[in-house]
């Protein structure tokens, strides 16, 4: 449009010269316009031809709004992108791994703490994995030692419209055998008409040691203390050490 419309255009925003192009502007006279941008500021336009008329005005308003909704795309653009630079700080600082997956199972989002949990290098190679994939790098099971797969958890179990209870599971990674408690709850997310499950799931590993070797430290006690018989309380201390190991 420029030089068709005008020799000089310029856009202020905010108080702020956020766009000048074609030289300066002359200070006043019927050469030169301003145009309110709504509420984002003016458009200026300037030309060393025939002095605009009512006509000229009336088109340079459309255009103006035109440029209006130029600055509320980029506006609204940014402020996405800030928000989700937040966001994504907020949740790349949490201990506790955050995902989110889709009805079919599939994971849309993770945090860094998810990556290390799963043994990934990245938030991106969690959301790549196929449903069940992930899990299927460890053996679950309750505290009572009974299985659990992927369609026991919170989220799946929640998306199917049941209950979903927080759970509780001790995961044994298959590559390195190395065993965790893993304590995960889910929550619902509506949006664009569909439901997704944001699961956080917590390692718990070193509080429930604890809780596992107190309870032992007890009930070894009481058997130690339940007969002078230094022979016989050995031999049930002995027992009762089996099913922990």
């Amino acid at each position: 449009l420029v030089p068709a419309v005008a020799d000089v255009v310029w856009v202020d925003v905010d108080g702020r010269r956020l766009f000048e192009h074609g030289g300066e502007a002359p200070a006043a006279g019927n050469r030169r316009v301003l145009v309110p941008l709504q509420d984002f500021g003016t458009l200026g336009l300037a030309t060393t031809q025939e002095p605009y008329s009512s006509d000229d005005a009336a088109f340079l308003k459309i255009l103006a709004g035109r440029v209006a909704l130029v600055l509320a795309n980029a506006r609204l653009v940014t402020d996405l992108r800030s928000t989700q630079a937040r966001l994504d700080g907020v949740l790349g600082t949490l201990a506790e791994a955050v995902t989110v997956h889709d009805e079919h199972g599939q994971t849309v989002f993770a945090n860094p703490a998810a990556a290390r949990l799963f043994g990934l290098e990245s938030p991106e190679d969690v959301v790549a994995a196929r449903p069940g994939e992930l899990a299927a790098g460890f053996i679950m099971t309750t505290e009572d030692g009974s299985p659990v797969d992927a369609d026991d958890f919170p989220g799946r179990r929640l998306l199917r419209g049941e209950d979903a209870p927080v759970l509780l599971t001790r995961s044994i990674e298959r590559a390195t055998g190395r065993a965790y408690w893993l304590l995960t709850k889910a929550t619902p997310l509506e949006d664009q008409g569909r439901t997704f499950a944001v699961n956080i799931i917590e390692d718990v590993t070193e509080a429930k040691n604890a809780e596992l070797r107190q309870r032992f430290l007890a009930q070894a006690g009481q058997v130690l203390s339940s007969t002078l018989d230094y022979r016989q309380s050995l031999q049930r201390v002995a027992r009762l050490a089996v099913p922990w190991l």
